[in-house]
């Protein structure tokens, strides 16, 4: 099988969104508090609903769609694999991924900028975030949502991440098998997607 990118872009997207839609349900019935939106966005911004937003486009098109579509697809490419086998591969790079994600995490303070290391620190439970008492600073430019001529940004409290720990262990006890098991989903409907549309 050849690389194609178009395919590898909407199997990318489906996958990343059916990954996305588990850890939701994971979210609502109590069983984690990781939320991938959230810390994509809060890379660029403290803002939590600025934050959701930027990093759900980051997860879902960026990342899902265009960086991992691209790597499944020249790997099936690279392993020659074909038409039904290609769910079974996607399987295989799920597993890999998922463990490459796993270690990831437990790294990530060290390049978020809205993230710390947790030792020593007290945090509720699994909470994800809280608001810190630093506002955001003024900034000179239009600030959309306020009256016209105004230049300077209301204050809003700023994010910090609890670190999630290796395979988001911190984010609560069931996080690190909902990791592992949301990237053998995402090969899954990746590879069987890919198979059928390449």
């Amino acid at each position: 099988m050849s690389f194609e990118l178009l395919p590898a872009l909407v199997a990318g997207v489906v996958a990343t969104l059916a990954m996305t839609a588990g850890f939701a349900v994971m979210r609502a019935t109590g069983r984690t508090t990781i939320d991938f939106p959230l810390i994509l966005g809060t890379m660029v911004t403290g803002d939590a609903t600025r934050a959701r937003a930027a990093g759900f486009v980051t997860h879902v098109l960026v990342m899902g769609g265009l960086a991992f579509g691209s790597l499944y697809a020249g790997l099936f490419d690279w392993v020659g694999a074909e038409g039904s086998e290609t769910w079974l591969y996607g399987v295989a790079f799920g597993s890999l991924h998922g463990g490459i994600a796993g270690f990831g995490l437990a790294a990530l303070p060290a390049v978020h900028p809205r993230m710390r290391a947790n030792a020593g620190e007290e945090w509720p439970d699994t909470t994800v975030f809280r608001e810190s008492p630093e506002p955001v600073p003024p900034t000179d430019k239009p600030v959309r949502g306020e009256p016209r001529g105004s230049l300077v940004a209301p204050e809003r409290p700023q994010l910090t991440l609890r670190a999630p720990g290796p395979f988001g262990a911190e984010y609560g006890s069931m996080t690190p098998i909902g990791l592992v098991l949301g990237h053998l989903a995402y090969g899954l409907v990746f590879g069987g997607l890919y198979g059928t549309l390449a």
